[in-house]
Order: C-alpha cells, then structure tokens, then sequence
C-alpha cells in the first residue's frame, strides 16, 4: 500500500512540474536523436540531417558545432575522435575544432593516461598524445592503460606490457583493465581471480566466481552466484554482501551477460548501488544501506546526483536520498559538468542539477597589453535568473549592464588600469544567492621591448570542501598562498622586466581551466610566461599522478582537481617559446621531469637527514600544517629525502652560463618547492626564492642559476626543492631568462 501510495505521490507530482518551471538550460525537443553527457565542455549529440545520422558537439552555451561527423566520441585529454570517408578515416578534433591527424589508422580508441590504442592493419599498439607511435601494431587485441601497464593478447597468449612495450606472459585466458593497480584475470574455465601490474596472483581464482568487477578505492563488486553481489577487498576477502544484488537494470540494461559487466557497481562519491527484493538502493563503503532500496532502477553516482527511476518515471537524487530534479523523465542520463540530459516525450533537453551561480574572469592580458585601457570579460553561469552584476576596481564600482540571459551571460566592460598594484572584483547575484570574485591585476607601461614578459598566478587558499583546510602559515612565519603571489609579483615587476602580472585568487576548475586555455591563444612566441601555483596539491599513489587542487575540489575525487598531465598539455600547446611553472604545493616534485633520464622523478629516502640550520627547533619542523592535508592534519616535513642530481650537468643541455644559446631553445622549465612529498603552508622556499630574486645583482640570469642559488637555504630549511623539465611540454632544453630593469 505505502510503495503504491509513494507511486502515486510521484505521478502526481511529476504532472504538476511542466517543462517550463524546471531549470532547462536546452528545453527538450525532437533536435537530438542522442546525447551524451558533457565531458570537457563538449557533449556529441546526434541529428538527423538529410535522412543521414550525423554527430555535432554542443558546447556549455549551447552552441551547436557547424562541423559534423559520421560517428563521433566525446573529449578526453583535449581531443575527440572523430570519424569522416571523405578525410580517409579518423582523426582527432581539439576542443575548438582544429583537427590533427596522426596516422592512418583503422581503429582509434580513447585516450586513457595519455595512451591511446590505435589498429593498423588489423593490429594494435598505441601512440601519445603527440601522435607518437609508442608501442608498436602488433597485438591482437589490448586494455587501456592504468598504472603504466595494460594487457594485451598475442597469438592466443594473454601479456602485460609497460609503456615501453615490455612484454610479460601470464598463465590466463583474458584479462580486463588494470584499476587501482589490480586487474580481474580468468582461467580456462571462465572462473576469475586478480593480478598487480607485476603478472603476481594477488587474488586467487575463485571456482564459480563468473563476474567481477574493477577495483575503486578499497572494493570490488563480484558475483560468485548469480545473481547474488559481494564486495571484495584487496586481500580477496568478502566485506558484505547482497542476496540478489544485481540485475542488468543497472546502467540502463548492461546484461550479466556483457563483458562490461566488470564495470558495474563502483563506489562513486562514498555510495554504490546494490539490489534487494527487486529494488534499487545505495550502501556506503561499511555495507550500510544509505538510501534505501525503493527504486526499479539506478544509476552510479556522479559528481554528488544519481538518476533513479520509479513508477516508470526516472529522476534525480542527492547522496541524502533528497530529490533535487523531477519532471516527466522517460530516460535520463548521468550527471557531467552540473548537467544532465533528460528525455520527455518532446525529445531530449539539457537540466540544469544545480542551482549553480559561478564567475569565471577571463585574464585582462588573453592577448597581450599595449595600453592601459583594457576590455574585462567574465561569464557568469547561473542557472537562475540574474538580478545584478557589478565590476569593483580599486574601490570603485562599476556598474554594467547586462539581459536577461540564465545561462553563460558574458559581462564586458572597458577600464583603465592605474600602474601598479590594482584589485578588480566581480559580484553576481541571482535569486540563489551572491557569488563575488577577486584578483589582482599589476601593471607597468610596456617599454617597447623586443621581449614580453607576463606572469599569470593561481593563489587557492580559500577552500570550501571540508577536507581541505584553509593554508594559514603560523604566527612565526605568516604566510597564504595569496599573499605570497603577491609578494613575488610586486618584486617582478619593480625589478625584472615584467610588464603585467594577474593574480586569479581563490580559483574554481572551471577558472582554473579557463585561464591556462587563455594562455594557448596567444599570439605572440616571443613572450615570456611565467606561471606560478600556490595551494594544495594531491597524489593518487595508484595511478602516480600528481594534482592541483581548486577551491571547489570535492575530497579527492580526480575529476574535481586539475592533474599534472592535463597542466603539460595546455602548456605544450602554448605558442610562448619560453615558460617557467613555479609549484608551492604539496607533492609538486610529481611534476619535474629530470631531463637527464627522460622519466618522472621518483625520489627516495635513505638515512642521512638534511639536519635544519643551528638554532631551528626540531618541533617547528614536525609541526607544520602541510599544504596538501586534510582538516586537523599535522605531517612532519619529509628530511630524510635526499636531491636528485643536479639538471646543470646535463649533457644535452647548454651551459646555464651560455645564456644567448639557452634563450634560443623551447623552454618548459618547472620548479617545486620540494619532492613528491607533503610541504608546509608556511613556506621557506617562497621566502627564499623572493631573498634570491632581490639580491640578484645580474643583467640577466638563468632559472637554473636562480635555483641552484636558493637549492642549499631550501634544503637546510628541511625540504629538498626541484628543478627540471615539465613532462610532455614540448621543452628543447632552454632555459626561462630573467631581465632586470635598466
């Protein structure tokens, strides 16, 4: 009775929400055969067009690419393949529609770890993202790549391969992805077990055990009787369980009978789901039942919404259980980039999950500065009406004027910036709320010189998710990833030979993203960037990626942060020939490329400690909050990790003295204030980095110089900073040159 009540509660409240009271940023229409959710700013969507299927990409403000394709995948790592006869096959669309080909290839999948599988006459191997062919066509079939290894099958032998190629037999009939470092292995009878990366049997065969599922965080989800669900923990051990705990409801009909069945049931924002009696709910990572199980079928969670369906009707639902979205849905996809494909009986339409009020400022200096009166862009995303929005500079209130758009508005207003030091703020306000932005903006009158140079600076301290804590230094050492942005633009520019500075305070993804994409649209190879990030920084051990962490990053879910490999493609596709990245943040070694060995970094301890200087007390060390902890975390600075040799003896790279031949080389130099380790928020190395910057007394000097001038006061600070090349950044071994003022 209560089930057909809620039934018919649902039915009743789905009538009374018309399309036109729900937040559509694309109202539903028959437009669209298909979509598919929104990854990296783009969904491909399907239409019909002269009786002929054809793909389009929609961008987040609805504008409907002119391009079209015969098939068509989403983004991913800054291209989408795409497939067209009249251009022989596959190539590769980057986000705005430039296109690259790189090889005549029958098949092309994803890229997955900046790897993707290519087929050439009916053979597989991969190639990078620069279209390098880095394991040759010669297996019969392949995985993607996870933790720098991925299976493959030759000649009826199952293999594992590293990114180099090397081979290693292992005694199975198939094998899936690697994930979190484990893959699901079957023998000749179909039972399943899991291998590492090694080949070793870290989970052996169970008799019977005919699905399993990857491994995402601590379980995995297996099915040793159907349709009865376990979840497994690395050690093989069964955590909890679920009578009838599947069915191929799940994800919109995936059969049991589907190879992908490897995919179901992943823990996704704390919840997965799981079947009882028929019907559909979420257990949290202890088996407890979070939302309870009332719905007729369900979908992962993603980025905090699931869509769930009941009463022949599908709507959305927080990790509450509250309904946040309900319409009358006959399908619904998950949950991308704050929207989601819906379908009505009129067709698909684009929803809005929430009530999202944001401001991305795009950088006064997107392409270049000539004149201190400048045009400032901003977007703001709100998915309610704008009531107002209102540009501050240096106290002064701009007002601007602005539609009625919901949607993406794009304010721009003139200004005329003083030289110096100037504060711009950004205030917007809906009926959801306020959502204010600030930056700083330096600027000197351009001197006519040859050579331009530009600092852009991410200073994040102001975090929302309660996981990351704010980074206050302590009252011996005040310090915030702000303040010390500050601080080295203004010794820039009165110094060195800096014409602006923009500091994007307290920065989003979305913010984030923008403004290293400005810096792709330069026009000019003769400037120089110098790009700086203060903040938290995170590590996935697994996957042995480092990341940035934005103000609105949830926990450590990847695709809320900003990884080290998506940071060097944007800069590999800068057009500035010479760009420094300077990294104050936990775990930044992760992004040094040691340009003697060709391979990321990897530091290791051993038991001679870098002592600290007379007179430091040894608590001061162990008791800094660190700038890549969570809330309350106090980690001791790591002293026992030792410098890596230095870059300046490398072989293939000018002398630092020869600095005419090092400024005619590509430069993609990064520094970091210490290794792949925790660093603390009140930071030593920013303070000496602006010591050595002021007592500079040289015309010109090197960044190599600079560091190896600042490496021994870091390191008898306790850290051990680095200094290299940004891994697949385009670098031809030059060297960032600094100027100092006439």
């Amino acid at each position: 009775m209560l089930k057909t009540f809620v039934s018919i509660c649902l039915s009743t409240l789905c009538a009374c929400l018309p399309a036109q009271n729900l937040p559509w940023l694309l109202p539903p229409s028959n437009a669209f055969k298909d979509v598919t959710p929104f990854s990296e700013g783009l969904s491909v969507v399907k239409k019909v067009v002269n009786k002929e299927e054809r793909f389009y990409f929609l961008d987040n403000q609805m504008h409907l690419s002119a391009d079209s394709y015969l098939d068509a995948r989403p983004m991913s790592h800054g291209f989408a393949c795409v497939y067209e006869k009249s251009n022989t096959g596959y190539w590769w669309r980057f986000r705005k529609g430039e296109f690259k080909r790189f090889g005549e290839y029958e098949k092309i999948a994803d890229f997955q770890n900046d790897l993707a599988a290519v087929q050439k006459q009916g053979k597989w191997g991969f190639i990078n993202t620069n279209g390098e062919e880095k394991i040759d066509c010669q297996y019969d079939g392949v995985r993607s790549f996870e933790n720098s290894c991925a299976g493959v099958l030759k000649k009826g032998n199952v293999l594992i391969i590293n990114s180099l190629g090397a081979p290693k037999k292992i005694p199975y009939e198939q094998i899936h992805e690697f994930s979190e470092g484990l893959a699901a292995v079957w023998n000749e009878n179909g039972d399943i077990g899991y291998i590492d990366s090694t080949g070793r049997t870290v989970i052996p065969v169970q008799k019977g055990r005919k699905y399993a599922g990857n491994f995402y965080g601590e379980y995995a989800a297996v099915c040793d009787t159907l349709p009865h669900l376990a979840f497994i923990n690395k050690a093989g051990k069964k955590v909890f369980w679920f009578k009838n705990g599947t069915t191929k409801d799940l994800n919109h009909g995936i059969d049991l009978t589907d190879e992908n069945m490897y995919r179901l049931h992943p823990f996704a924002n704390g919840l997965a789901a799981v079947r009882q009696s028929g019907k559909w709910g979420y257990v949290d990572r202890n088996g407890k039942g979070k939302i309870p199980c009332e719905y007729d079928a369900a979908t992962r969670f993603s980025e905090g919404f699931a869509a769930v369906k009941q009463a022949g009707k599908w709507f959305y639902i927080n990790t509450l259980g509250d309904i946040v979205r309900i319409g009358d849905f006959i399908d619904a996809k998950p949950c991308s980039e704050g929207m989601a494909w819906v379908k009505t009986v009129e067709g698909w339409g684009l929803l809005a999950i929430t009530e999202k009020l944001s401001i991305v400022l795009e950088s006064p200096f997107k392409h270049g500065v000539t004149t201190d009166k400048i045009a400032l862009h901003a977007t703001i995303v709100s998915h309610a009406p704008l009531q107002s929005a209102e540009w501050d500079l240096n106290g002064q209130k701009i007002q601007t004027k602005f539609g009625k758009a919901t949607l993406n508005a794009l304010l721009t207003e003139n200004i005329v910036l003083k030289t110096g030091r100037n504060v711009l703020k950004l205030t917007a306000k809906s009926a959801k709320g306020i959502q204010t932005h600030e930056s700083i903006i330096y600027y000197q009158p351009t001197q006519n010189a040859p050579i331009r140079y530009y600092g852009v600076m991410i200073a994040n301290d102001a975090y929302q998710n309660e996981h990351w804590v704010s980074l206050a230094g302590t009252l011996e050492h005040p310090s915030s990833p702000v303040r010390d942005a500050d601080a080295l633009a203004a010794v820039l520019l009165e110094q060195y030979q800096f014409e602006s500075v923009f500091i994007l305070q307290n920065a989003s993804l979305d913010q984030m993203n923008a403004v290293l994409e400005e810096l792709t649209q330069h026009q000019d190879a003769n400037e120089r960037i110098l790009f700086f990030y203060a903040g938290h920084g995170d590590f996935d051990p697994v996957r042995k990626r480092a990341y940035l962490v934005p103000i609105d990053a949830v926990g450590s879910e990847r695709t809320s942060q900003l990884s080290a490999n998506h940071f060097s493609n944007q800069v590999n596709s800068m057009p500035s020939e010479h760009i420094l990245t300077i990294i104050d943040a936990c775990f930044g070694g992760s992004f040094v490329l040691d340009d003697n060995l060709g391979t990321i970094r990897v530091e290791k301890s051993t038991a001679k400690k870098v002592l600290p200087t007379v007179g430091q007390a040894k608590s001061n060390v162990k008791t800094t909050w660190n700038r890549g902890g969570g809330v309350g975390k106090k980690k001791p600075v790591d002293t026992l990790a030792q410098p890596m040799p230095s870059n300046s003896v490398s072989s293939n790279r000018p002398n630092p003295a020869d600095l005419e031949t090092s400024e005619s080389l590509k430069a993609r130099e990064v520094m970091s204030s210490g290794q792949r380790v925790e660093v603390p928020n009140a930071s030593d190395f920013i303070q000496i980095l602006l010591e050595q910057l002021k007592s500079n007394t040289d015309a010109k000097i090197a960044a190599r110089t600079l560091f190896e001038r600042l490496k021994a006061p870091v390191m008898q600070k306790g850290l051990v900073p680095q200094h290299g090349i940004l891994p697949n950044a385009g670098s031809d071994g030059g060297d960032f040159i600094f100027r100092k003022k006439k």
